[in-house]
């Protein structure tokens, strides 16, 4: 989720059904791991991190709530996939909204890291598109976004041979946010991620669901798609008061559902 920070009802059936029947039995799960969104690559800091593979491609898909409903909870909620190649690339594409009354659409974004640091100027304002379905693409700086009520996916994937990163949003409608950036073949994404995240946080009343996710999956470099509760190892990743286990809880992930393509971020009580 960045601070300014898709398929039809048949298609992502079709897609939890592919991935549930490629899981293997020997599903790994990895040590919990704590995070912050203050410090977190996209401001996003609890979702599910699978690693120990070569990762092509991560997907999600997700319904748009409206975030009003957040309001007494944060100023601001998002979620998105990366594709994380150690500490030298961390490639993003995420969507987030306002919890004001005057934030109607969800913005799309598209974020890339390079040894820890955010690219300056890229690849967001050079070539992010808006392309609104049945008109002309157009530079994403200039608007475009997701009304409450949508569902939207989101991809990265890794083109080895070219090597470029494409990013997209879509909705069901056709909506797409695209863009691409040059890491240079050869690169090992040895992480994916899927990653709810949000600004300020006061605790709710009781645990509330920030987004639910399903279509989760990834596709190695040998072109096989999987759940992410595969072979490789899978991590929860929980949000914490400073980023480690000693913060007070903030927001988590429950389990994997649905063969491992599914599963909620909640705000918690604490």
């Amino acid at each position: 989720m960045s601070a300014r920070v898709t398929l039809t009802a048949a298609a992502t059936a079709a897609i939890a059904v592919l991935l549930a029947t490629a899981l293997p039995a020997a599903a790994s799960t990895g040590a919990r791991t704590f995070a912050s969104c203050v410090t977190n690559d996209g401001n996003a800091c609890a979702g599910y991190i699978a690693s120990g593979a070569q990762f092509q491609q991560i997907t999600n898909v997700a319904f748009l709530r409206d975030p009003v409903q957040y309001s007494a909870i944060t100023n601001g909620i998002g979620w998105q996939d990366s594709l994380r190649a150690g500490t030298a690339w961390d490639v993003i594409v995420g969507i987030s909204n306002g919890t004001s009354p005057f934030g109607s659409l969800y913005s799309p974004a598209f974020l890339v890291y390079h040894n820890g640091s955010l690219e300056p100027g890229a690849p967001e304002t050079n070539n992010a598109q808006w392309c609104p379905v049945g008109q002309p693409c157009e530079p994403a700086s200039l608007g475009g976004g997701f009304p409450v009520g949508d569902t939207v996916t989101e991809t990265v994937t890794y083109a080895r041979t070219e090597g470029t990163v494409n990013v997209s949003a879509r909705d069901v409608a056709g909506d797409l946010f695209k863009g691409f950036f040059p890491v240079g073949p050869g690169i090992s994404f040895g992480q994916a991620r899927i990653e709810a995240g949000y600004g300020s946080f006061s605790p709710p009343a009781g645990v509330t669901r920030l987004v639910r996710i399903t279509g989760a999956g990834v596709t190695l470099y040998n072109g096989k798609k999987f759940s992410l509760a595969a072979w490789f190892t899978h991590n929860k990743e929980l949000a914490t008061s400073n980023g480690t286990g000693s913060g007070t809880l903030q927001a988590s992930p429950t389990d994997l559902e649905s063969g491992g393509t599914a599963f909620s971020v909640n705000f918690e009580h604490p």
